[in-house]
């Protein structure tokens, strides 16, 4: 009998540890996941595939997404992942379920945990999220951690969507939003990862300079703008570029700017009527806009007009009103005033500021050029001479590289305008390319300035004739392209451009 039963504990012992080589259990009680580094003997970044398949054997379903690869232990609510183009398939992030039984090193249970509870223990994320997404993420970059919930509402038009930004205003916004609509929401999955960098600073959303409530002084006498076609006081220390046509002033990151265009149009006798019709073309979504107040002083006249409600546009910034101004030569310019985000908390004295500057506004001493004249368009190599007609503007504008010369014709205010603009450089690109909106294109054959191109007339609609944009690019001289767009809107037009410019057929 003795000599059976040593016979058969070698055997039990053989079957039991063949039994405990299959992978062992991750013991998800006492397990503690390290933001950013990994937890127990799996480190991100230096444990590879093969370790993880030595450690937990090889019961996972593998599935490639777009090239990274992942090792779900479905019993264990843990996955790995890799890069299916790194040869050593060192494991990169790692997620866990949120039925997976373990804290953070943070003291944060996974299983049991909500947005609001990550939002004490962790701060203010970072957020990434969409409308095509059916996630939303909170995510810790600095720490190497991040958590998902589900959505379950559609978001709301005003909620920047995909941002990634530590821009205060934006992210009050969204911190506000995600505890009231999803703070009690459980987690879904929490993924801890290599921080990409660990000087990155997450949205300090306490007070500071950039809540700073102040008064913006303004300066004692008008200044000339957009070369002196109008004057008007600006605030203290403030910055103008070249041509006078933007005005930015920066304090504490709060940034408030003011943009000119002269528009080249002459004012009808009902300038009322038309702004009021444009208002009604303009369509921004939830906020309708109210020709508030008009101000007429000698020789100018100036249209206020202000949103019924100050929202944020696609560019990150709040306008606050617009203007359209009748100049004392009865031509119309146009001023938009807008801050940056970070100005919000501060918007009464910029809303009080627009007010100042919009007073103080005068007419300059600079009037339109409408005479016809001689453009010259030169290099070393060539010279093209152009005959700007009797009622058009002309200006240039010099970049780094490119030179960009535009001749404008005087219209009345809301009439479709003729224009033309003739770039010089060696990056040209079609306009039409460059645009989302809907056109129809047909090309044809024929010259410009004494060579061959292929004309590109673009049309919104293929049944109306007028207005309609003719593009061709060729060779200027050795080293640089001329490109020519027209905006044509009438057979007199088109009859004088083909006079205007030498050598040219289309």
């Amino acid at each position: 009998m003795k000599n059976h039963i040593t016979f058969l504990f070698p055997f039990l012992l053989l079957i039991l540890i063949s039994c405990t080589y299959k992978g062992k259990e991750f013991k998800k009680e006492d397990l503690t996941v390290k933001e950013g580094i990994g937890f127990n003997e799996i480190v991100l970044m230096k444990t590879r595939k093969s370790d993880i398949i030595k450690l937990y054997g090889d019961k996972f379903e593998q599935t490639d997404h777009n090239g990274s690869i992942e090792m779900n232990f479905k019993n264990q609510e843990i996955s790995f992942y890799y890069d299916s183009f790194d040869k050593t398939q060192r494991i990169d992030f790692i997620s866990f379920k949120n039925r997976f039984h373990g804290k953070t090193s943070k003291g944060l249970a996974i299983q049991s945990m909500t947005l609001n509870d990550v939002i004490r223990i962790y701060g203010n994320p970072f957020w990434r999220f969409s409308n095509e997404d059916k996630e939303i993420t909170a995510d810790y970059d600095d720490l190497g951690i991040d958590f998902n919930i589900t959505k379950k509402v559609e978001i709301n038009d005003s909620i920047p969507t995909s941002y990634f930004t530590g821009d205060i205003y934006i992210n009050r916004m969204l911190l506000n939003y995600f505890k009231t609509v999803y703070g009690s929401d459980k987690i879904q999955e929490c993924t801890i990862y290599v921080p990409h960098s660990g000087n990155d600073k997450r949205p300090f959303l306490g007070k500071s300079e950039i809540d700073s409530v102040f008064h913006i002084n303004i300066s004692k006498y008008p200044v000339g703008l957009l070369d002196n076609r109008i004057m008007a006081k600006i605030p203290e220390g403030t910055k103008v570029n070249e041509d006078d046509s933007d005005i930015e002033y920066e304090k504490h990151k709060q940034i408030f700017t003011v943009s000119l265009k002269d528009i080249h149009c002459v004012a009808s006798k009902d300038m009322k009527s038309d702004i009021d019709n444009i208002i009604k073309s303009w369509k921004e979504k939830d906020t309708d806009f109210k020709l508030k107040e008009i101000i007429n002083k000698k020789n100018i006249s100036i249209y206020i007009i202000e949103p019924q409600k100050i929202k944020l546009d696609d560019e990150g910034d709040f306008m606050l009103k617009y203007a359209f101004i009748r100049n004392a030569d009865n031509t119309i310019l146009f001023v938009r005033f807008m801050i940056n985000t970070n100005a919000w908390n501060n918007l009464k004295n910029y809303q009080s500021l627009s007010n100042e500057m919009i007073k103080s506004i005068l007419p300059g001493s600079k009037r339109l050029n409408l005479k016809s004249e001689i453009v010259e368009i030169k290099s070393q190599q060539r010279k093209i001479v152009i005959n700007k007609p009797t009622g058009f503007i002309f200006n240039l504008n010099n970049g780094p590289d490119f030179r960009v010369y535009n001749f404008v014709k005087l219209v009345h205010f809301n009439e479709p305008q003729t224009g033309m603009l003739i770039y010089i450089g060696n990056h040209p690109n079609l306009l039409y390319k460059q645009r989302n909106a809907k056109v129809v294109i047909v090309k044809k054959s024929g010259k410009l300035f004494g060579q061959k191109v292929e004309w590109n007339f673009c049309y919104k609609d293929k049944s109306q004739k007028f207005p309609y944009t003719l593009e061709g690019i060729c060779k200027f001289n050795t080293n640089n392209d001329v490109h020519v767009t027209i905006n044509i809107c009438s057979t007199a037009d088109a009859e004088l451009f083909k006079k205007t410019l030498p050598d040219t057929e289309f």
